[in-house]
């Protein structure tokens, strides 16, 4: 008896595609890792010294493991590295950080 393989369908996902593909890498990942610090979104933002929004960065850690997933800079502020700090950050050993 052959088993049929699965065709693949390519389309555009949504939030909720998304969210079960994460929900199904976490399951696997928990299960083979057991005692690693749950997955965390994390998003930093940075103001200037009026107080507004000059730039936002967004990623997640997972155990000791991490990433970046958007960095935005206002217009006024970029190549003054404001997102070279957090880049560089991303690059060193990730580590769950306190909200």
């Amino acid at each position: 008896m052959s088993i049929e393989r699965p065709r693949p369908v390519i389309e555009v996902a949504g939030a909720d595609p998304d969210q079960q593909l994460s929900d199904h890498l976490s399951e696997f990942n928990w299960a083979a890792t057991p005692g690693t610090a749950a997955a965390a979104e994390r998003t930093v933002q940075v103001r200037d010294e009026p107080g507004d929004l000059a730039g936002r960065f967004s990623g997640w850690t997972w155990g000791d493991a991490g990433g970046m997933g958007m960095v935005w800079v206002r217009a006024d502020h970029r190549g003054a590295g404001l997102g070279a700090w957090p880049l560089a950050e991303f690059g060193r050993k990730p580590r769950v950080v306190p909200r």
